[in-house]
């Protein structure tokens, strides 16, 4: 998973010096990021940048190691998670003044069993590197685990669902993770795993699956 500068530099004892963007423009903000600042936040909340803005100036800023930030508009889990997805390594929220809000910010930034956000990392795992969710979630770097699965089950409770992502590799694999409580199976090696449940000898790819 690519580095957060921001938590390196803090783990070091260090100050991290942090740039600012306004204007809704890649070029901007890939200027900004080649300056050598630690992280760079886009303001949508007070400057005159939106999501379809924001996205092209992460897809900028991420030429080079400066860590992306994004400062949001106002406390809501839904744009919360859509920057997060888009590739921010971090959220300002503007206005959260107690205990339980601050306690609901982090909740809508952190996948279960930590939080509530939504897996679907659309260009975050591009950015980051494909362990994001699972680094994210307190996975290992193979993925999830039938265990890991079944510890997420006993925490969300019977009601809410299950993914298990990353650590499908064959069909023995998909069937124990169902057992384990997944509602729901992401797998690369989804091709392999329907030629074995056909009873078809599996056909060799470049990835291995």
């Amino acid at each position: 998973m690519r580095e957060n500068k921001i938590r390196k530099i803090w783990a070091q004892g260090g100050t991290v010096i942090n740039g600012w963007l306004a204007i809704p423009s890649s070029i901007s903000a890939e200027l900004m990021a080649q300056l050598g600042w630690d992280s760079i936040c886009i303001d949508m909340q007070h400057g005159a940048i939106d999501y379809s803005d924001a996205l092209p100036m992460l897809q900028a800023i991420s030429t080079t190691d400066t860590t992306p930030l994004i400062r949001i508009p106002w406390f809501d889990p839904a744009i919360i998670g859509k920057s997060l997805d888009a590739g921010a390594y971090g959220i300002i929220c503007p206005m959260v003044n107690n205990r339980a809000e601050a306690q609901a910010f982090v909740a809508a930034c952190r996948y279960a069993p930590q939080g509530q956000r939504s897996v679907g990392p659309l260009r975050a795992s591009l950015y980051a590197g494909a362990d994001y969710v699972k680094t994210s979630t307190g996975f290992g770097p193979g993925g999830a685990t039938a265990a890991d699965v079944a510890l997420m089950r006993r925490v969300v409770g019977a009601e809410m669902g299950v993914k298990a992502a990353g650590g499908v590799r064959d069909l023995e694999g998909m069937k124990a993770m169902i057992a384990a409580g997944a509602t729901r199976v992401g797998a690369s090696a989804g091709v392999k795993i329907v030629q074995q449940a056909r009873g078809e000898q599996p056909r060799a790819t470049s990835s291995g699956y």
